[in-house]
C-alpha cells in the first residue's frame, strides 16, 4: 500500500456575523475571522481542518501550505519541521519575537493543519479519526456554548461570588479613627 502524498494545500478564509459583545478588552468586531484548511493527496482524498482568520495567521498558513506540496500524509513531524521554517522565517528581524515567540507560532501553524492530515488518512482508511487514535474513549464530551454565557443563577455580565464577600465592605478608617467618607464629607463642610 502506497503513502499518500499530499498535493495541494490551502486556507479558505471566512467571515461570518457575531454580534460585539463587552469583554475585558473592549468590544469585538462584529465578524467572526475562521479559516478552512484544505489538504488534498495524490489519491483525490481530501482532508479538512480549521483555524484562525486574520490576515497575518493566513499568510502564515499560506507559507505553510506551499511548504507542504509533496509532504507524506502521515509525516506529522514532517509537517512540524515546516512549521518552525515558517514561524522563524516570519519573525526574523522582529526583536520583540524571541524563541518562545517561534515556538507558540509554530503550535498555531501545526495544529492548523495536523487535524487536516489525520482527516485525510482516515478518509483513505475510511475509519473514524478516533480509531487512528487508539480508538473512541467516550460518547459524548459536554461542551460550553460560549465564553461569555452565563450559567442559570448568575447574573448577566458578572460572575457569582460567595455571600460572605457580597456584604459591602466596611469603610477604611483614617489616621484618627474616622472613616475615609467622615473625612471627605468633612472637607466639604469645611469649603
Amino acid at each position: 500500500m502506497s503513502v499518500p502524498i499530499i498535493v495541494g494545500a490551502r486556507a479558505v478564509p471566512l467571515a461570518f456575523p457575531d454580534p460585539p459583545l463587552l469583554n475585558a478588552v473592549g468590544v469585538h468586531e462584529p465578524w467572526a475571522l475562521r479559516s478552512v484548511i484544505v489538504v488534498r493527496t495524490d489519491e483525490g482524498i481530501t482532508g479538512l481542518d480549521e483555524s484562525y482568520g486574520q490576515a497575518s495567521h493566513l499568510a502564515l498558513l499560506d507559507d505553510t501550505a506551499r511548504r507542504l506540496h509533496g509532504t507524506p500524509v502521515h509525516d506529522i513531524n514532517g509537517l512540524r519541521r515546516i512549521a518552525e521554517d515558517v514561524a522563524r522565517s516570519s519573525v526574523t528581524g522582529r526583536a520583540h519575537f524571541d524563541a518562545r515567540g517561534v515556538a507558540e507560532t509554530a503550535a498555531r501553524l501545526v495544529s492548523a493543519f495536523e487535524v487536516a492530515l489525520w482527516d485525510a488518512r482516515a478518509r483513505r482508511d475510511r475509519l473514524p479519526v478516533h480509531a487512528l487514535l487508539g480508538g473512541r474513549v467516550r460518547a459524548s464530551v459536554p461542551l460550553a456554548g460560549y465564553l461569555f454565557a452565563q450559567p442559570a443563577g448568575r447574573p448577566a455580565g458578572g460572575t457569582r461570588r460567595p455571600a460572605a464577600s457580597r456584604r459591602s465592605p466596611r469603610p477604611r478608617r483614617d489616621s484618627r479613627g474616622g472613616s475615609r467618607r467622615s473625612c471627605a464629607s468633612r472637607a466639604r463642610r469645611c469649603l
